[in-house]
């Protein structure tokens, strides 16, 4: 339920063609909600081969990459109309360094949407 509603949310916000950037894609689950709403222009970016070769076939994606968040990322300054991204910024899993890069590959005036879960670890 969480995902239709912030894919709904973020349609309400781009034009279907606008280029977005599914970040840590894993299998999809963001972009298959986004699609449905209409988005045609996704791309998925995530760490983990195994999960890039679920989505090869589901056509979702127009492009995937495999790459890691906290290096340097291989797209061109202010590429993107949206980077979209549900719970891949969780504890020491991805550096902060990230948000500068994720920012470099952005559009001005672009939609940056990460979705954060809480941990339970007894400290809230």
């Amino acid at each position: 339920m969480l995902l239709k509603h912030v894919a709904y949310t973020l349609i309400s916000y781009l034009k279907k063609d606008d280029l977005i950037l599914d970040f840590g894609c894993g299998t999809g689950l963001l972009g298959r909600e986004l699609s449905y709403y209409g988005s045609k222009n996704l791309q998925g970016l995530d760490i983990s081969q195994q999960s890039l070769d679920i989505l090869k076939d589901l056509d979702i994606y127009n492009a995937l990459h495999l790459e890691e968040l906290g290096n340097t990322l291989s797209f061109a300054d202010n590429t993107f109309n949206a980077l979209v991204s549900t719970g891949v910024f969780t504890r020491n899993q991805v550096p902060l360094e990230s948000f500068q890069e994720l920012i470099r590959i952005l559009k001005p005036g672009g939609i940056f949407a990460v979705v954060l879960r809480v941990e339970d670890d007894g400290l809230l």
